[in-house]
């Protein structure tokens, strides 16, 4: 468990998000639903009230991976799967050819290009 809080506590920080939980407000947090955590449709994953601010307690929900992913297409207009291939994709200030070079010339999965993008047009 302690690695699993390691690791998202270290993709917050890449991502630039502030992560203000201490590992036993974490997993008190995860509780039962731990087993549950992770990537796919029906899996849950810790979310953001409006995709902005901190991961502490008083703004985090647990919400599926395909809920959260709905969320973010919802104001990017982007696909989760395939995405903006072949399209300009601005990125922090800095545009770049489509969402594949985007991905392989920053350190942000899909997901995460597509939810900053989110939060820049927030």
């Amino acid at each position: 468990m302690k690695k699993a809080y390691t690791q998202q506590k270290g993709d917050a920080k890449k991502r630039g998000i502030e992560f203000k939980l201490t590992f036993e407000e974490w997993s008190n947090w995860w509780g039962k639903d731990f087993q549950n955590r992770g990537v796919g449709a029906n899996k849950l994953v810790m979310g953001r009230h409006g995709d902005v601010g901190a991961y502490e307690l008083s703004n985090i929900k647990k919400i599926t991976f395909g809920d959260n992913i709905r969320e973010c297409r919802s104001k990017t207009g982007a696909t989760y799967r395939g995405g903006r291939v072949g399209k300009p994709i601005t990125l922090e200030g800095k545009t770049y050819k489509d969402i594949n070079v985007a991905i392989e010339q920053t350190e942000y999965s899909r997901k995460q290009i597509y939810c900053r993008i989110k939060k820049e047009i927030a």
